[in-house]
């Protein structure tokens, strides 16, 4: 009885000592959305905040994450988008720029624009900023110029100012605390100060753009923060002296200040946030990463006490920073996800991040958007008296035109292998070619149809291929001995159906041209999103 009573009381504890365990384990809310992330903001006093979804805004409650607002917009998808810190009036006042490279200004809850500018279509916007209260908005695009728009609240319009300064595209831009000052970050290696009400450069210092990261103001409008290297960041006045210097411990990505201008955040390319002192440099501590997608934008609120992640899978997290900030050496804690649904966070559902990209409710099938680099190989079957061919190709395909469906371009050289047994032999050139191989080209335009049914990772496709197919005959050998037929062009027709996953796909197509006539073959293609998609 007594051995019975002491193992009832181990198992007791250890149950007790797990429970403990779990009941530590952080909890991390979050929403999802099918397609990557391009802007998250927090409005003024952080109870509400906004993201991209596609051309759509979407609005949540920031304590309980509910659906507040869904705004669709009509100027294709959106790049950029962000509250001020501070309104005048009633409302929240959020800035969007989309593809299109239309600038719209919001007061939440009203939904249409109270102000609106339409820049050249023709350039792709690369960059956005709000200064504090709202007063100034800038844009640059690949057009090579910035665009200053100072907005008159007492009859609603915006006043444009446009410098047109600059023979490279400018990355980045950033308004300075005081408003007076707009920084911008240049392909040519330079960053330039602008006076905001004239639009005039004023200053102007060495840059290594290369790092596409975003310079920053010191709090007293006085100084400009930057990296000059992958792991070194410097503080230094509007004349180039350097002030401070800040060693990273990984490459960084992207800057910020804490409310109080006291203290820098790096976020480097670990997806893991770096606290440092602005005066002596010395590290703080940290904020983990809880996600292993590509960090697409963050935002942190005005009190400096939350944080939006937004990520290339479409995730949107929302930390509290007390919760998540560790110290040097500190081990991050156990964590789980908790997804919240539309209508409110009591309804949500506790989720495994493995699990995060199989759900995504009962949303209408969502169409591929953007410009695609595809490398591909296929393995084919061909007719006799040639048994085999294998094929390298590169192409390109534009999912914006025409959505859902896509245009594109391909070159494919091929090479077909002869069967064992080949019945012919050729005399060309003084000489005789036996069981040649069959050396070709493909060119050839996809016109096609993508969709996304289950997750912004999953593609199902299908495409016909037009063009041509250039083919001539081989004898195996190099040099001046070598022995080639003429080229042989053909009418070249496939069809094509295919699954991807994320960068990958798969597919099988059905071919015939005038001179091989029916193959089938079976492909494996790799994709590369270029900018701009």
């Amino acid at each position: 009885m007594c051995r019975k009573t002491k193992s009832l009381a181990v198992y007791i504890l250890i149950f007790l000592i797990f429970g403990s365990l779990a009941a530590q384990e952080m909890v991390i809310p979050m929403v999802k959305t099918p397609f990557p992330v391009h802007g998250a903001t927090w409005n003024k006093d952080g109870s509400i905040f906004a993201y991209t979804e596609e051309n759509n805004i979407i609005v949540r409650d920031g304590s309980e994450y509910s659906l507040l607002q869904s705004i669709q917009t009509e100027n294709g998808n959106l790049q950029f988008m962000e509250f001020t810190r501070f309104t005048e009036g009633s409302g929240d006042q959020l800035a969007s720029l989309s593809e299109d490279n239309t600038l719209e200004i919001r007061i939440l809850p009203n939904e249409n624009p109270v102000n609106r500018a339409s820049i050249n279509s023709d350039n792709f916007p690369t960059a956005m900023a709000y200064n504090w209260n709202g007063n100034y908005l800038a844009t640059a695009d690949t057009g090579n110029s910035i665009y200053i728009y100072m907005q008159n609240y007492m009859t609603e319009t915006l006043i444009e100012r446009k410098s047109q300064v600059l023979n490279h595209v400018a990355t980045n831009l950033s308004f300075s605390p005081d408003n007076k000052y707009l920084s911008v970050g240049c392909e040519d290696n330079q960053i330039y100060i602008l006076d905001v009400s004239s639009g005039k450069v004023l200053y102007s210092m060495s840059y290594p753009n290369n790092m596409k990261v975003a310079p920053i103001f010191t709090k007293d409008s006085l100084g400009i923060i930057y990296p000059i290297k992958k792991k070194r960041v410097i503080v230094t006045d509007f004349y180039g002296n350097v002030l401070r210097q800040i060693k990273a411990r990984k490459p960084v990505r992207s800057l910020s200040l804490s409310p109080d201008g006291d203290t820098l955040i790096l976020n480097c390319e670990d997806n893991v946030f770096y606290f440092y002192s602005i005066q002596t440099g010395k590290y703080l501590g940290y904020i983990p990463r809880y996600s292993q997608a590509q960090l697409t934008c963050y935002a942190f609120d005005n009190a400096g006490k939350k944080l939006l992640q937004g990520y290339a899978d479409g995730c949107i997290f929302i930390l509290d920073v007390e919760e998540v900030f560790l110290l040097p050496g500190e081990k991050a804690p156990a964590f789980k996800l908790y997804v919240a649904d539309d209508s409110t966070s009591m309804k949500g559902k506790n989720l495994d991040p493995r699990d995060l990209e199989n759900r995504r409710g009962n949303r209408r099938p969502y169409f591929k958007s953007g410009h695609q680099i595809v490398i591909d190989s296929s393995f084919a079957v061909l007719p006799t008296p040639y048994m085999i061919a294998v094929s390298a190709g590169i192409g390109y395909k534009n999912y914006k035109w025409l959505k859902p469906f896509y245009v594109g371009a391909e070159v494919e050289p091929f090479i077909g292998f002869p069967t064992s047994q080949f019945p012919y032999s050729y005399k060309l050139r003084g000489g005789s070619i036996e069981s040649p191989l069959l050396m070709g080209m493909k060119v050839y335009a996809p016109v096609g149809f993508a969709m996304k049914p289950l997750s912004n990772d999953l593609e199902v496709f299908g495409e016909v291929l037009l063009g041509t197919s250039l083919c001539q005959l081989w004898d195996r050998q190099f040099g001046d001995s070598r022995i080639t037929s003429k080229v042989f062009p053909s009418f070249y027709i496939a069809g094509k159906v295919g699954l991807g996953w994320k960068f990958i796909s798969v597919s099988v197509r059905g071919e015939y041209d005038t001179i091989l006539q029916f193959s089938f073959s079976a492909d494996v293609g790799f994709n590369i999103n270029l900018p701009g998609g």
